[in-house]
């Protein structure tokens, strides 16, 4: 696997005196205002033949053999971009550094690549240290987006229904975690904006919660969805709202919104009557429900194409590259529609289809097979597994997109 990625085999390396084991350095220091990352190698650098042949090969520039190798580098910024010739499971799919240099120039850093043929190649990367930089996931509460501290959560973890008590003597709701019971609060109520959940819901497939540590206890937070996980620039909410507890600090989303922080321990300890909430929330909310979807396919560009169509619509999405990696989502992201490919490694659409159709919580859940497989026998696999929506790619955006308005409603 060493060449794969720039490392020569250990033949070459030998012929060339290296050393036939290849070596990565990975060093970090304080630079002015940023903090720099130095990843580097002793590989054989990048090729820059390599580089150009694929440009000339998808018609990328006009002109190709005027473009010097400082501007041949930028090409391997480009989405899909590749040198290798085949795909394999670590390679060749052209992911990678248009991710990397999209999230550094999110956080206002910048990536550099310094290029020494046959003797290897540094990625430098810097981000600004004095933007408070933290990874948190994001989470639906009452028709709202609020952000909890990756590092705050134990476990996020969908409860069914044989897991959850109700509680007389504290009017509420227990999660059965192992051999013991975790005492759940209800979210919505302490953020005000939903009354207290006292018992299940008729017909209700469970409860999503967030498990944290208070003291030296273990609680747990009800939450509608996890919307996804992102590393977020922390912002204070200034002096004049320093005291509002529960509160840490807000983030901005791309569009200019505020999403609160929560500290959940802070946020748990305030009191909140239940006569405050007796009519109507504090915060009232009229929101239709977004639909849910989550996206199984492991082309990013198939993905990310989806995902634009979902969020355009104001619909949730999460994404997965792979059944397997699906089945993990659902522990946490409770979607109305599955999009499913086919073709996948570890698990395939029909594999993971069969194994939703096993589990009560999940069997009943609407997929749409999105394949460039249009065959009668794939077709017909497919309705065998219950799939009723079969799409083939390329499809057009407004057929897809009425097809999920269709399914949310019904029809």
């Amino acid at each position: 696997m060493g060449s794969t990625h720039g490392v020569e085999s250990a033949e070459a390396r030998a012929a060339a005196g290296k050393a036939e084991i290849a070596t990565i350095n990975l060093q970090a220091e304080q630079r002015s205002r940023y903090v720099v990352l130095r990843i580097s190698d002793d590989g054989g650098g990048i090729n820059f033949s390599l580089i150009k042949d694929k440009i000339i090969r998808e018609g990328l520039a006009a002109k190709p053999e005027t473009l010097g190798e400082k501007e041949l580098l930028e090409y391997l910024f480009h989405p899909s971009f590749t040198t290798r010739q085949e795909i394999t499971t670590v390679s060749g799919r052209g992911v990678g550094l248009d991710v990397v240099r999209k999230n550094v120039e999110g956080l206002r850093g910048a990536v550099q690549i310094y290029n020494n043929p046959g003797q290897g190649v540094v990625f430098e990367i810097q981000i600004p240290f004095s933007l408070a930089v933290n990874r948190a996931a994001l989470v639906s509460v009452a028709g709202r987006e609020f952000a909890i501290p990756l590092q705050d959560i134990l476990q996020v973890k969908h409860f069914s229904t044989q897991e959850i008590e109700e509680t007389e003597e504290t009017e509420g709701l227990s999660l059965k975690l192992g051999d013991e019971f975790v005492p759940v609060i209800n979210l919505g109520f302490h953020l005000q904006l939903e009354k207290r959940i006292k018992t299940l819901a008729t017909g209700s497939r469970g409860l999503l919660a967030v498990l944290f540590m208070k003291g030296e206890e273990q609680y747990a937070v009800l939450i509608d969805s996890v919307i996804e996980q992102r590393e977020i620039i922390v912002k204070d909410l200034g002096s004049h709202l320093n005291l509002v507890r529960g509160i840490s600090g807000v983030t901005l989303t791309g569009s200019g919104d505020f999403i609160p922080i929560l500290n959940l321990t802070e946020l748990v300890e305030t009191h909140v009557l239940d006569e405050v909430l007796a009519s109507e929330p504090l915060l009232q909310v009229e929101v239709d429900e977004p639909l849910k979807v989550l996206i199984v396919d492991d082309s990013i560009s198939v993905r990310h194409s989806v995902a634009r169509l979902v969020e355009n619509q104001s619909w949730r999405q999460q994404q997965a590259v792979d059944g397997l990696d699906a089945l993990a989502k659902l522990e946490s992201f409770s979607p109305d529609v599955i999009i499913l490919d086919i073709e996948m490694p570890r698990m395939n659409g029909y594999e993971f289809k069969s194994s939703l159709n096993n589990q009560q919580m999940y069997k009943d859940i609407p997929v749409v097979m999105l394949t460039s497989r249009a065959s009668e026998k794939h077709q017909q696999k497919a309705r065998d597994l219950g799939i009723e929506h079969y799409l083939t790619k390329p499809y057009q955006d407004d057929t897809f997109v009425r097809l999920l308005e269709n399914i949310r409603s019904g029809n």
